[in-house]
């Protein structure tokens, strides 16, 4: 379904064109949970690695997002912009609210950053069913917690950083100005 989603966004925009399919999960998944990742790009192979223990409502936009790696998109909000894109581009709507929650996660971060008490108000407005979906993932990312993830994090971001990514992990958050522009450019229309 994620290479229907990039063959449909392909069609509007052939840029994002995805030609040579080759997602795994990964054989690391099980680490991967303790590390705290749900995919990423192995350069020495071209593949996208997808944590397969990840919880399933994150998974089309985690493939997605490493599909856009392979396309040449290294920044991971340009990443993220990307598979948001190609995961709602497919018919499928467990993609597409796949894609509307990945958004929403973090743009609700970026609320609760700037205005706790406004993003707390809009949490309240939220279906009942999506805001289980969210508990359920936080508790499955929470039982994985461990001493030395924020240090694999540390690491991660500082190779972010080594990379040309000038705002290391924080580059992900960065999704939220994409979505903004993309939303309001959709308007105009």
């Amino acid at each position: 379904m994620a290479t229907d989603g990039y063959q449909q966004l392909s069609e509007a925009y052939p840029q994002f064109t995805y030609q040579h399919a080759s997602v795994k999960n990964s054989l690391m998944s099980w680490l991967q949970m303790y590390n705290g990742t749900a995919g990423y790009f192995n350069p020495l192979t071209g593949e996208a690695q997808v944590n397969d223990r990840i919880p399933k409502t994150g998974y089309p936009t985690t493939i997605c997002h490493e599909m856009a790696h392979q396309i040449g998109f290294a920044a991971e909000n340009e990443a993220n912009f990307i598979g948001f894109l190609a995961a709602n581009y497919t018919p499928d709507l467990y993609f597409k609210y796949a894609s509307y929650r990945m958004a929403f996660a973090y743009c609700i971060s970026e609320l609760k950053k700037r205005n706790p008490k406004k993003a707390k108000q809009l949490w309240k407005k939220v279906h009942v069913g999506i805001e289980k979906d969210f508990s359920a993932s936080y508790r499955t990312w929470k039982a994985y917690k461990n001493p030395f993830e924020p240090l694999v994090k540390k690491g991660y971001n500082a190779y972010l950083k080594a990379n040309k990514q000038e705002h290391g992990t924080d580059s992900y958050n960065q999704v939220v100005s994409l979505l903004i522009t993309y939303f309001e450019s959709l308007k105009k229309h």
